[in-house]
C-alpha cells in the first residue's frame, strides 16, 4: 500500500500498538480524521504528503511524531491532537509547505509535553516558519535549526499553559 485514500479510516477506533506505515507515500485529506484511542508512537518512514485533516482530532496518540520523510503537512492536519506525549520531530525534508493549523492544539491536554525539534519551515523551501503553525500548542522544549532562517510572527501564539515560560521549558536554536 502506497497511498492511503480520502476518508480511509475517517471515525475508526480502537487502533493499538505503534500505527507504522512502512510503505506509504501519500496520507490523503482526511484519511484518520477523527479516529479514537489510537495508540503508541505514529511513524511516517516513507510518507512525503499529509493532506489537509488527515489525523485532525485523533486522540490516544501517547507516543511521539515522527516525520522522517516528510516533504508537506497540509492545512490542520494534525490539529487537535492533544495527547501526544513524546514530543514532534519536523525533518530538513520538509521543504514543500507546512499549512495553517497544522499543528494546532497538539499535546495541549498532556500533563508533561515532549520536545518539538523543527528542522524545516512551512515556505520558502524549508528556511521560513510562518505564522500559525502550532497555536495552543503544548512543548517542554523547542530546539530550532537546520533549514530554518526565519521565523514569523504568530507562528506559535498562545502555547497551552504550562508550556514554554515555566521552570521547565527551553528554547535553543542555531
Amino acid at each position: 500500500v502506497t497511498s492511503v485514500g480520502w476518508e480511509a479510516f475517517k471515525d475508526c477506533e480502537g487502533f493499538t500498538g505503534t500505527l507504522m506505515l512502512p510503505e506509504v507515500i501519500t496520507i490523503e485529506d482526511s484519511a484518520f480524521y477523527n479516529c479514537y484511542n489510537l495508540t503508541g508512537d505514529l511513524t511516517l518512514d516513507k510518507v512525503q504528503t499529509v493532506g489537509k485533516h488527515a489525523f485532525m482530532n485523533c486522540t490516544g496518540f501517547n507516543g511521539r511524531l515522527f516525520l522522517n520523510s516528510t516533504k508537506q503537512v497540509g492545512e490542520k492536519a494534525f490539529s487537535n491532537c492533544r495527547s501526544f506525549t513524546g514530543g514532534l520531530y519536523i525533518p530538513t525534508t520538509l521543504t514543500d509547505g507546512i499549512g495553517k493549523y497544522a499543528f494546532e492544539y497538539f499535546a495541549a491536554d498532556v500533563a508533561e509535553p515532549g520536545e518539538l525539534i523543527l528542522l524545516s519551515g512551512s515556505y520558502d523551501n524549508g528556511t521560513k516558519i510562518g505564522e500559525l503553525i502550532f497555536p495552543h500548542s503544548k512543548f517542554r522544549n523547542i530546539s530550532i535549526g537546520g533549514n530554518i532562517s526565519y521565523i514569523g510572527s504568530s507562528f506559535m501564539n498562545n502555547l497551552s499553559n504550562g508550556a514554554i515560560g515555566n521552570e521547565y521549558a527551553d528554547i535553543t536554536g542555531d
